[in-house]
C-alpha cells in the first residue's frame, strides 16, 4: 500500500490519501474454457486460459470490477470459401461487470455473489491476417472466500459468454459460445 502522509503539527500524523483504498481488490486466475461456433474454421475448442481482475466494493453488497482474459490458443481448420488455410488463433476477451454479494464477505469470510458484465471478445488467427470480434452481455456466478486474518482472497466462478462474431474483411456473423470455469487468487485491500 502507498500512502501519502501529511504532518500537520508535531505528533499528529493524517493520512490525505491511500493507494489503493480499502475495498479494492486484485487477482489472477486459471480457467477452463469450452468454446464453440459456426464458424467453419472452429467449430468446437476447449482448453485452459487465465484471467486477471481488479474491483472495488462499493458496499457490503455490491462490487464493481476488470476482468482480462486470454492465452486459449486452438488449431483451426482449412475453409475453401473464403480461403482460409489450416492455422491456429487465439482467443481473448476484457469485461466491465458488476456484482451482488448475498454476504457480508468481511463479516462473514466467504460471500456467494451474482453478476452481469459487458465484454469484447477476439479471435485472431496466428500466420493469417484474419480476426473476428463481437461484444456480450454475460451472466457470471460465483463464491469469494477470505483465508486467514490477512487479506487474501480465494474465488470461484462460472461464466457463460454468447456472442456474434463478426469480421471486416470477408463479412458474416458467427455465434460463438463460451462457457468458463475460473479458480482466482487474490488480495483483498
Amino acid at each position: 500500500m502507498i500512502s501519502v502522509v501529511v504532518f500537520l503539527y508535531p505528533g499528529f500524523v493524517a493520512t490525505a490519501w491511500s493507494w489503493p483504498p480499502d475495498g479494492t481488490y486484485l487477482g489472477f486466475g486459471l480457467s477452463q474454457l469450452n468454446l464453440t461456433s459456426d464458424h467453419p474454421s472452429i467449430g468446437s475448442q476447449g482448453g485452459g486460459t487465465y484471467q486477471v481482475f481488479f474491483g472495488r466494493y462499493g458496499g457490503p453488497s455490491t462490487s464493481g470490477e476488470i476482468i482480462v482474459s486470454g492465452g486459449l490458443s486452438f488449431p483451426t481448420e482449412p475453409v475453401p470459401s473464403p480461403y482460409y488455410p489450416e492455422d491456429s488463433a487465439d482467443y481473448g476477451y476484457i469485461m466491465f461487470g458488476g456484482r451482488y454479494h448475498l454476504m457480508d464477505l468481511v463479516q462473514k469470510k466467504i460471500s456467494p455473489w451474482v453478476g452481469l458484465g459487458w465484454a469484447w471478445h477476439a479471435i485472431n488467427w496466428n500466420s493469417y491476417f484474419y480476426e473476428i470480434d463481437g461484444t456480450s452481455i454475460t451472466p457470471y456466478a460465483g463464491v469469494d472466500i477470505l483465508l486467514g486474518d490477512g487479506g487474501g482472497l480465494l474465488r470461484v466462478e462460472a461464466k457463460r459468454h454468447s456472442f456474434s462474431a463478426s469480421s471486416g474483411w470477408y463479412g458474416g456473423n458467427y455465434d460463438v459460445d463460451v462457457d468458463e470455469f475460473n479458480i482466482s487468487i487474490g488480495y483483498l485491500f
